[in-house]
């Protein structure tokens, strides 16, 4: 991974874009930002935005308003229709993807595959994500982000399709050949899912302009938490389905996919999101800024945290008779459906209802160190009460159930406000005329982060020890080493504008517009002249005065 130091992560303006781009997005405050000024009456009749004498009849002047506003939401509507396509497809194909693997999980251990043989597989869903990512990045910002859509469309229909010969063909599942195809088919669905993902991510950041850094906090808020929420939904119907029929549950996810093909081929242009083709290359791809960088590195080791212990480990758990819970696959699907719903309505909230109140909101270098924090107690308390208490020790199934059921969804809570944060933040960073390289690049470092944490999980929890409490506390004490890991890669952001503040008991800094951490360039360019400090400064400047204009 390059780094240019140059960059100065939050504070500093992106560069501009580059020549005759061909991005067709628009955001829809553009339409309306002289709303209010009402120096005449804007009439239809006399082209948009023209003024009509006020000496007009009442009723004349009432319909040219009326039609104003119509054709301003109309405006606005039309502008934030990439959007609303993206996110759509991106809520369906989510169901789509949690029912897939759900499907995988279940008959993986009714057939007899080890936690690790399962992780072995899953793994190979997060491995595509590394190479995928990139392709997608480059791929959206060349073709537009149209491309990587349908072709990630495309790749979930094959994978759905492999899963139908994958019942027919139960003979085989029981030895190493089964377990490769099983892989191959998740190595397709992982790749959908990025695909997907890239677009949902980027569109985000197309729709708004940079000044409105808290209107994208809540768009990449909702995007991100909704997904979640229909993922999960997509466990429950996985596991409830697969019940009654396996092939009904594939020809149901098949059907969604279906239905999400011609919103896309409807709804989008080509040239959405995309940039010149001699823009994009692999070098530029791999070349991100400072903070870019380090929030990369901090996301690795932040999903690897959860995925030590959920993806796998205690699913196998909860279905473990001796000294799990011994569930039926329904329960658990209803188990990590429900924790991903209530993962994803936090991620959607968190920003309006606890960041905002807290006064953390736009979001910043120790928004997020605040919150990473909070998981190593957390995290702590599950590994040793899973070691130490007699209430597993003695198998005492009530208050097991309970205590468990109560720190994961409140380690999913906490866990969703840093998932939150850190989607808001590689957009906040992100120069505009790269969104989607850049996010591409970032859910690169995300595949890898649970890609290490798959493995890592089913081979603690199939060798520590044959008491299988003790290895799936074995995976929390490996997760108190990630969350340190992803808190000091955290402490290199240069994003400290705003300050702290926890409501009003805590502020640190909140009056500081910046810190020199924030400003510092290279020595060399610190001693020359820039240009493009020049041209931002005017540009601030001529903001400024059209500020006063208007309220005067």
């Amino acid at each position: 991974m390059e780094t240019n130091s140059s960059d100065v992560g939050a504070t500093s303006a992106p560069p501009p874009p580059p020549p005759h781009s061909q991005s067709t997005v628009s955001s829809a405050d553009d339409s309306i930002e002289h709303e209010g000024q009402t120096d005449g009456v804007e009439d239809e009749s006399s082209g948009y935005g023209a003024k009509v004498p006020t000496d007009q009849p009442e009723e004349q002047l009432a319909a040219g308003a009326r039609t104003s506003r119509f054709r301003r939401w109309r405006d606005e509507l039309a502008a934030l229709k990439p959007y609303v396509v993206v996110t759509t497809t991106y809520l369906l194909f989510s169901l789509t993807d949690g029912g897939i693997r759900m499907v995988v999980l279940l008959y993986s251990i009714s057939l007899g595959f080890s936690a690790l043989a399962t992780a072995l597989m899953f793994a190979s869903y997060e491995l595509s994500g590394v190479v995928t990512n990139i392709l997608a990045g480059m791929i959206g910002s060349a073709w537009g982000i149209r491309t990587p859509l349908l072709i990630g469309l495309g790749f979930q229909t094959v994978s759905l399709g492999m899963l139908f010969v994958w019942q027919a063909e139960q003979s085989v599942l029981h030895n190493v050949h089964g377990a490769i195809y099983v892989a191959a088919a998740q190595v397709l669905s992982g790749a959908a899912k990025d695909m997907v993902k890239l677009s949902g991510k980027s569109i985000s950041r197309l729709v708004t302009p940079e000044s409105k850094q808290t209107r994208l906090f809540r768009l990449v808020a909702f995007i991100t938490g909704f997904k979640n929420t229909f993922k999960g939904l997509g466990y429950i119907l996985g596991a409830g389905l697969v019940q009654v029929s396996y092939y009904g549950v594939l020809a149901a996810l098949l059907g969604i996919i279906g239905v999400t093909v011609p919103i896309v081929l409807w709804g989008l242009d080509w040239d959405t999101g995309r940039v010149p083709r001699d823009y994009v290359s692999l070098r530029r791809m791999l070349t991100v800024n400072h903070n870019v960088g380090f929030l990369c590195l901090a996301r690795v080791f932040l999903f690897g945290t959860r995925d030590l212990w959920l993806e796998v480990p205690i699913l196998y758990f909860l279905q473990n008779g001796v000294y799990g819970f011994g569930w039926p696959d329904y329960a658990v699907g209803l188990f990590v459906g429900i924790y991903t719903i209530v993962y994803g309505q936090v991620q959607s909230w968190a920003p309006q209802y606890l960041l905002r109140p807290l006064g953390q909101m736009p979001a910043n270098r120790y928004t997020t160190l605040f919150w990473t924090l909070w998981l190593f107690p957390i995290t702590f308390l599950i590994g040793g009460i899973l070691q130490w208490s007699p209430q597993f020790a003695d198998r005492d199934l009530g208050s097991m159930i309970s205590f468990v059921l109560i720190m994961v969804m409140v380690f999913s809570c906490v866990f969703a406000v840093n998932s939150s944060v850190h989607s808001y933040l590689i957009v906040k960073y992100t120069a505009g005329d790269k969104v989607a390289m850049t996010v591409g690049f970032y859910y690169m470092t995300n595949a890898v982060g649970r890609f290490v944490g798959t493995i890592g999980g089913g081979a603690l929890y199939t060798f520590v020890s044959s008491n299988r409490v003790v290895s799936l506390a074995s995976c929390f004490w490996v997760s108190l080493g990630f969350i340190v890991l992803a808190e000091l890669f955290t402490i290199f952001l240069r994003d400290n504008q705003g300050g702290f503040q926890c409501g009003r008991c805590i502020r640190y800094g909140v009056d500081d517009a910046s810190t020199p951490t924030d400003t510092r360039k290279d020595a060399t360019a610190a001693d020359k002249p820039s240009v493009e400090s020049d041209i931002d400064k005017d540009v601030e400047k001529a903001q400024s005065e059209a500020a006063v204009n208007k309220e005067a």
